[in-house]
């Protein structure tokens, strides 16, 4: 039992473990301050590099397949499972790398403090993961601390990469306690940890945001559609949706609701049956929703799978198909504000989720949709826009994002920069069916809340709707396989945060000072 435990496997399969009970579903959140730490002995023992790299590769790999097994759970042929299979590959792949460079690093620069570069090459690794094609931030540590809102209030400074920086110091830090337990430096070690602990629930406590009179509020409804992500689409699905929308909320006439949201995805067509997004107002889904909208007088913001139609292939963008009459379509997964009294709104969803939705580096790999993946409504890359539209009407000004896009809070930034007093997310969290995908998604609306400093309404298609306050508490959630609408009160929020000026600031921060280090260790080493 002793080599057992001892075993390199054993540390790996713990630090795997630890790291997946510390995230949500089971939220045993103070795990992820010390899973790393088996893996930290690991590497301090080990004189291979690339061992050492192997080694956090199983230990991600554990992670990622006991965080993200939900993917596999999906309606799809042996295309999907193969696209899935490559994912849970390189997931563990991309984060097993900056244990590759710290590795390395520590090779050829043999001191203690060594071991506190660590975080800031995890943060420049989440920070440039982000910033690519292959983007997929769902397992990036910050993002880890959000069911316990009330530590994650210094986000409005940081976003979630500073809970990334804290998780990895704070590994690293107990590590070096545990490491000199018995010498001189124990008690310097430990009274160094207990001082970052206290400084951050200090820090926590103080930054927690006291209610303010006198803000402006407004009732919202959200709509829990309980809708089959799956149905197979026809000519009449579009109307059995409308139809279904007003079941719904014309029992919300005379009760002062002032916005009503919907899910992603929930006007969904297909290209034999499409809802066409050039002039929207003309047609006929969007004329019937309008009289809805009359009816209740509030705005409704829903979601849509929609299609826009080019005159020809030159101003078509790259996902473009043929339509048979000289004319090309591209899909897009958006939201749209209808309002009876004013002109629809769209936004569009601009982090699309890889190969899944949109073929990564399109241009250069667009030899993929031949394959013609059956992983979205569409069957073909969905487009994106790049544009940042604020939904406004009256005193509303609505930054909307869609499901993904909540995931990247650099990107949701840009909505407060443009004066949104309000944050919607809207996500279909029903394709994985009731395992931990939606319990993560949901829980993840914390982190935009605290990051901007405001009020999030969160609409699913089906598990964790949910209004959640600019602290990142939630409350009114609703439960899986739901069909219900509850309504709340909301704030008109117009302070800005420096998250929503700075960006990702510390990304970049980590990124630099860590390349800086990376190079002098280069350098010496090239040195005869």
């Amino acid at each position: 039992m002793k080599n057992v435990l001892n075993s390199s496997i054993f540390k790996c399969v713990l630090s795997g473990l630890l790291l997946t009970l510390g995230w949500p579903p089971f939220s045993l959140t103070p795990f992820l301050f010390i899973a790393f730490i088996p893996l930290l002995f690991i590497i301090d023992r080990q004189t291979s590099i690339k061992r050492s790299w192997a080694h956090a590769y199983l230990a991600f790999f554990i992670w990622t397949v006991g965080t993200m097994y939900w993917i596999g759970n999906t309606k799809i042929d042996f295309q999907g499972f193969v696209i899935i299979a490559i994912a849970w590959i390189l997931i563990p792949l991309f984060q097993s790398l900056p244990f590759l460079v710290f590795a390395w690093a520590k090779k050829k620069v043999d001191q203690v403090y060594i071991w506190y570069l660590l975080p800031l090459i995890w943060v420049s690794y989440e920070y440039l993961h982000s910033s690519w094609q292959l983007a997929f931030t769902w397992l990036h540590l910050g993002f880890g601390l959000s069911p316990v809102p009330w530590f994650i209030q210094f986000y409005e400074y940081t976003g979630y990469l500073g809970g990334s920086l804290v998780i990895v110091l704070l590994n690293v830090m107990i590590f070096n306690a545990i490491k000199a337990y018995g010498s001189i430096s124990f008690k310097r070690n430990l009274s160094m940890t207990t001082g970052v602990i206290a400084i951050l629930i200090l820090a926590n406590l103080l930054l927690y945001p006291q209610p303010k009179k006198g803000s402006a509020s407004i009732k919202a409804a959200i709509v829990q559609s309980n809708a089959d992500p799956y149905e197979v689409l026809d000519k009449h699905s579009l109307k059995r949706q409308v139809g279904t929308l007003q079941r719904l909320l014309l029992p919300l006439k005379g009760k002062g609701v002032d916005l009503v949201v919907l899910s992603e995805g929930y006007l969904r067509t297909s290209p034999l049956a499409p809802l066409v997004l050039n002039n929207v107002d003309e047609q006929p889904a969007i004329k019937e929703i309008k009289k809805i909208s009359k009816e209740i007088n509030a705005p409704i913001l829903v979601g849509f799978i929609g299609f826009k139609l080019f005159d020809s292939k030159a101003v078509a963008p790259s996902s473009a198909l043929s339509t048979g009459d000289g004319r090309y379509f591209s899909a897009y997964n958006g939201a749209m504000l209808v309002a009876h009294d004013k002109a629809t709104q769209m936004q569009m969803k601009n982090n699309l989720v890889p190969f899944m939705e949109r073929i990564p580096y399109l241009d250069q790999l667009s030899f993929f949709e031949k394959f013609k993946l059956q992983l979205n409504q569409a069957k073909n890359s969905y487009e994106k826009d790049d544009e940042i539209n604020v939904f406004e009407y009256k005193h509303l000004r609505i930054g909307t994002l869609i499901c993904l896009d909540a995931l990247f809070p650099g990107y949701s930034s840009h909505f407060i920069n443009k004066k949104a007093n309000i944050m919607a997310v809207i996500a279909n969290d029903s394709w994985a069916g009731n395992t931990s995908g939606y319990l993560q998604n949901a829980q993840y609306a914390s982190v935009v809340a605290s990051s901007l400093r405001r009020d999030v309404v969160r609409c699913a298609t089906t598990g964790k709707s949910m209004f959640v306050d600019k602290s990142g508490s939630k409350r009114k959630v609703t439960s899986w396989d739901e069909e219900v609408v509850i309504m709340d009160n909301m704030r008109l929020l117009e302070e800005s945060t420096f998250y929503a000026y700075a960006k990702d600031w510390l990304g970049l921060l980590s990124a630099v000072v860590s390349g800086i280090f990376l190079s002098i260790a280069l350098v010496r080493q090239r040195k005869p």
